[in-house]
């Protein structure tokens, strides 16, 4: 069986306080002891060579905000690509940023025996710190419970799951503009059918994601301006490139809460988001469903919706 250890850079916090054992999943930073022990017991001649396959990735660790950190699953022999991938999918929804996946270890086991394969190198992009993923410990239990309840339900094959593909993809586009509509097109993919797209796509984000009434009327009118710029830019408009700097932050951190909101509602179609929204008034939110709670986690993004646009 072949199974991967994923590496990810560019956190100021320490990734593994984030608790995904109920799915026998770790996040381990790669220098640590309980790490190095967890390499050592899937193969003890690994040791040997002094970390060798690793020192490819350790070398260009020079301080703390260095870090990489490694996804693994307790028990290698129930590996599950997605369950390892969907960790990175999830911190990344919670925290639009430059955490990336740098490199992919790859292992083979046949007949108990473990050794690596190869590993690769994955293209990442330049970030300052500024981008770095940031994390407040003040919401970590918060932050836990809600991974422990959205973990199973990140689905590739409904509408949530094409709006999630198209949310990473805006992370990995060669230019800004590129990334600004690859996010509009993560909200359209969340409204079924395309009459009145623009009215409706407008109304059930803010339904979504304001708390309040006043701030579900403002996300409607940043959502306005939003998308007059992304008119320009799809009809060869001239436009500010400084305009998309100053909206771009909105714009994923808006992502982000949308994706939160409809992981936590768990609502299975697009169709019925909307027979639902259509019921619902600004500042309803919690009437979406049942169960519903707030889970604040990232309280930059939480904030940064609550901010009119120019």
């Amino acid at each position: 069986m072949n199974f991967e250890i994923p590496v990810l850079k560019n956190s100021t916090y320490n990734l593994s306080k984030f608790d995904f054992s109920e799915f026998s999943i770790r996040i381990l930073n790669i220098q640590s002891d309980e790490f190095k022990e967890y390499i050592k017991n899937l193969n003890p001649g690994f040791e040997k060579g002094n970390f060798s396959f690793f020192d490819l990735i350790t070398e260009n660790i020079h301080n703390e905000l260095d870090s990489r950190f490694a996804i693994i699953k307790d028990n290698y022999k129930q590996f599950s690509k997605q369950e390892i991938y969907n960790v990175y999918t999830i911190l990344l929804i919670l925290f639009p940023s430059g955490l990336q996946l740098e490199n992919i270890v790859h292992f083979v086991e046949e007949e108990n025996f473990v050794q690596r394969s190869s590993m690769s190198s994955l293209e990442t992009k330049y970030t300052t710190i500024d981008n770095y993923l940031y994390f407040d410990d003040e919401f970590l239990e918060e932050a836990n419970e809600f991974i422990n309840l959205v973990f199973q339900r990140i689905n590739f094959n409904n509408y949530i799951g094409l709006s999630i593909e198209n949310y990473l993809n805006s992370f990995n586009v060669s230019h800004l503009h590129f990334s600004y509509i690859t996010l509009c097109m993560s909200l359209e993919n969340l409204i079924s059918g395309n009459q009145e797209l623009s009215y409706r796509l407008k109304r059930t984000m803010s339904i979504l994601c304001g708390n309040t009434e006043e701030n579900s009327s403002l996300i409607f009118k940043n959502l306005g301006k939003i998308y007059n710029l992304r008119s320009k830019i799809v009809h060869g408009e001239i436009y500010k490139a400084q305009d998309i700097y100053t909206k771009i932050e909105y714009l994923q951190s808006l992502v982000s809460r949308t994706l939160i909101e409809l992981l936590i509602h768990n609502i299975s179609t697009n169709k019925d988001l909307d027979i639902l929204i259509t019921s619902l008034g600004f500042g309803q939110r919690n009437r979406l469903s049942e169960n519903w709670k707030l889970y604040k986690i990232n309280i930059l993004t939480f904030h940064k919706i609550k901010i009119e646009l120019n």
